[in-house]
């Protein structure tokens, strides 16, 4: 650490922080220097080092977070802001202060990577913060980068939870991009912020109608299974989807989220009777057993279902979920 400090040889001292980055671990000397370091050099290559040191040394200590944030606002290379949000990141102190900075940084970067970065960041530190919600808010109507579009979601489906602004703008994006993988990830997020919301039901079950890519109506399915509890709206759009399809793992995903949903449901209960009629799949089967053994107590025809299942079927995991669903019925 003296050596830092006395030397001005540049190579040197990133040589130093390098090696303080590897051992110096809950030393608040070394991290201290290093703050030190940053704060002094300008050559490019040993802040990026210094950056990176405190990256992995750096957890929970408030200096350390400072001096980044510090940085972060005023460095205007996009490659050190890149670090820099990384080891924030990985450092975890002071989240308000860091959230804040990460928010100026979308408000002035254009950079997209650095802003699909921020946006992630912001998405594991920024929780319970309004401030963060509405700066992500505002790049997903500002950018038509789906890379970022889909970054933004999904940190909104981390931090948005009863946010009606990040719903609202989740549902907007929903309507308004064609890109299958930002679908998914909306409506991964949207499953699990936008619970008995009304409009992101609705738009959901659209979705599931309009599109015809098998991983979006998957993820589709599965987030409706979260949200839709005893939604009619809901329950039809999956057994209508159960119907159409003869893919075996939306049939699957389909089955599972009607278990979650439809109980007492006799749409949902003959939904699945049919389905375990006519698949060969020993898969989906067996999650139409599970799901029939939670919303299927009081249908005779599915109790019937499963009895004729728990003779024919030679396939011991199969029998012992039919013995199992059989089981909750009593």
């Amino acid at each position: 650490m003296k050596l830092l400090g006395s030397t001005h040889d540049e190579s040197t001292r990133r040589q130093v922080a390098e090696s303080l980055g590897k051992i110096g671990t809950d030393n608040k000397e070394v991290i201290a220097a290093l703050v030190k370091l940053l704060g002094s050099t300008h050559d490019y290559f040993t802040l990026r080092q210094a950056v990176e040191s405190l990256g992995l040394i750096g957890m929970g200590n408030e200096a350390a977070s400072t001096a980044l944030v510090k940085l972060l606002g005023s460095t205007k290379n996009e490659r050190i802001r890149s670090l820099t949000v990384e080891s924030l990141e990985k450092i975890g102190t002071n989240n308000k202060e860091a959230s804040m900075a990460l928010v100026e940084l979308l408000g002035s970067t254009h950079d997209e990577y650095n802003l699909s970065r921020a946006a992630e960041s912001l998405g594991l530190i920024g929780t319970d913060n309004k401030e963060v919600i509405a700066a992500l808010v505002e790049l997903l109507g500002s950018t038509h980068d789906e890379s970022t579009r889909r970054q933004v979601a999904e940190s909104l489906g981390k931090i948005g939870t009863d946010n009606k602004e990040a719903i609202a703008a989740l549902v907007k994006l929903l309507g308004s991009t064609h890109d299958e993988s930002t679908r998914r990830q909306v409506a991964e997020s949207l499953g699990k912020i936008g619970t008995d919301n009304k409009e992101v039901i609705a738009a959901l079950v659209k979705l599931l109608r309009s599109t015809h890519d098998e991983s979006t109506r998957r993820q589709v399915a599965e987030s409706l299974g979260r949200i839709g509890k005893g939604k009619e709206i809901v329950i039809a759009a999956l057994v209508k989807l159960l119907r159409s399809t003869h893919d075996e793992s939306i049939r699957g995903q389909a089955a599972k989220s009607l278990g979650k949903i439809g109980m007492g449901n006799e749409t949902a209960s003959m939904a699945l009777v049919e389905l375990l009629e006519s698949t060969h799949n020993k898969f989906t089967c067996r999650k139409v057993v599970k799901s029939l053994g939670r919303i299927g107590k009081d249908n005779k025809e599915a109790i019937a279902a499963l009895v004729k299942l728990l003779v024919s079927t030679h396939d011991e995991s199969t029998r012992r979920q039919v013995a199992e669903s059989l089981g909750d019925f009593w």
